[in-house]
């Protein structure tokens, strides 16, 4: 038995999981952002390693946001004839080149891409270009068979988790995505966020966000209270999801180093989920995606 996602409405989905009520059962799922696929700086070897190790145990993965870097058309201000890929470079329909390249790169690991969210840049080529890319490239993993769903630029994704043989048996676990905004914050990368998303999206369990690069995980603790009137304690946890790219080490020049930007970390997280035989739930935490 094996995971399974559909749309509950225009901004949630349900991620179905089976689990045993046992100590050593195990599921991960890979939250990514910001991979800029078709940028020359992005790290694909590093992608590659992830998603090989998301198909080998049958993992899922969300991604929310910048899949396509898509900012070397010809009409593009911000383009650079450095950061477009030789084979991109070949064809004079860029945009049709996009999604051919990015199915090319994904349809190995079709099957394990969950949901696929908005980032800007896909809205900025909806906006300049009036082409959906994130929706031409989830119909073409679809076709291939893969369960991905499209996401927005915010949403939920709700996972839910089913006892095997216990058919009524069930918990869940609610992960708030957006892509994320703003300039980056070189002081503190954004981690004052973390209090305002907590007040606004007080159902999460999980909060998801990208578009800074940066990487951090702050777990807030809540007082709350059952529906018998006692108190406890939860968590909350905040991730930043870094990005693939890279364009500051090794570089002598172009857009990152005239502006000063700091160097980003690469990679994603990986949420770990398992359960607690003495609480009898379903517990998570966070492990970096190097």
């Amino acid at each position: 038995m094996s995971w399974t996602i559909h749309k509950e409405a225009a901004n949630v989905a349900h991620l179905r999981v089976p689990y045993r009520r046992s100590e050593d059962w195990r599921f991960y799922v890979l939250a990514s952002a910001d991979r800029h696929i078709d940028h020359s700086l992005s790290d694909l070897e590093l992608q590659y390693r992830h998603l090989k190790e998301a198909r080998r145990n049958n993992w899922p993965v969300i991604d929310v946001g910048d899949l396509f870097c898509a900012m070397q058309g010809k009409r593009d201000p911000r383009s650079s004839r450095r950061a477009l890929l030789d084979l991109l470079n070949q064809r004079e329909e860029y945009m049709d080149a996009l999604v051919d390249y990015a199915h090319e790169c994904l349809s190995p690991y079709s099957k394990q891409l969950a949901l696929l969210g908005l980032g800007n840049h896909e809205l900025s080529a909806l906006r300049n270009n009036e082409t959906a890319l994130l929706s031409r490239i989830a119909k073409r993993l679809n076709d291939d068979g893969s369960p991905a769903v499209l996401g927005g630029y915010q949403g939920w994704v709700r996972l839910m988790f089913q006892a095997e043989g216990k058919s009524k048996e069930s918990q869940s676990v609610n992960i708030r995505y957006t892509h994320g905004g703003g300039g980056g914050a070189p002081v503190t990368k954004g981690v004052i966020q973390t209090n305002r998303r907590a007040v606004v999206c007080p159902d999460a369990n999980i909060f998801l966000a990208g578009h800074t690069h940066e990487q951090w995980m702050v777990p807030l603790a809540r007082l709350r209270v059952n529906d018998r009137g006692a108190e406890y304690q939860d968590q909350q946890l905040h991730l930043q999801i870094p990005s693939y790219k890279d364009e500051v080490t090794g570089q002598t020049d172009g857009f990152a180093v005239e502006k000063q930007h700091l160097p980003k970390p690469k990679g994603a997280w990986w949420l770990r989920f398992w359960f607690d035989p003495r609480e009898k739930k379903i517990k998570y935490d966070a492990m970096l995606a190097q």
